[in-house]
């Protein structure tokens, strides 16, 4: 567990799992979209996740579709599939898509390097069903989308760690 920044590449290519989320809008400079496309260019992979805990919108979310459109290109950030390997190599979550924890869910969308998925982007505060004091904030257990957020989770590392 640590915090990078996309300062510093050397940094990043030292962890092949990055989980990025906040509540509010964001920028990354040219130097740190440079880096941010090479690391997943090299195998890197980024959940990014929005957090809506003190406002009622998915600022964070249209920040990263921004930044990954400028990164990435135009029409870089697409609808994964429910069918789709991250959905189903674990735990089958293709009769559901994309568990909703909280805020709007957009489905569940990403960016591509050839066939492998490098980026997988949230817009339903997936992160809160990963909490080790679950209904402190969010999801209640019991409630739709706590067990699906982990079963998620899962499905997302694993996913990762084997491409």
């Amino acid at each position: 567990n640590a915090v990078v920044d996309f300062d510093h590449f050397d940094d990043l290519r030292r962890y092949p799992f990055l989980c990025m989320t906040s509540e509010g809008h964001f920028r990354f400079t040219e130097a740190q979209k440079s880096n941010l496309r090479k690391y997943v260019q090299e195998g890197g992979f980024i959940f990014m996740d929005d957090c809506i805990l003190m406002s009622d919108s998915d600022y964070f979310y249209q920040s990263a579709c921004k930044l990954l459109e400028e990164t990435f290109g135009t029409g870089s950030v697409v609808k994964i599939p429910n069918k789709h390997e991250v959905m189903t190599n674990v735990y089958d979550l293709s009769k559901i898509g994309l568990p909703h924890v909280s805020g709007t869910n957009h489905g569940a969308r990403g960016v591509f390097v050839g066939d492998r998925l490098g980026i997988f982007l949230s817009s339903t505060d997936i992160h809160c069903g990963w909490t080790d004091r679950p209904g402190r904030w969010y999801p209640k257990p019991g409630r739709h989308g706590y067990k699906e957020a982990i079963q998620l989770g899962i499905n997302v590392i694993m996913y990762s760690l084997s491409r």
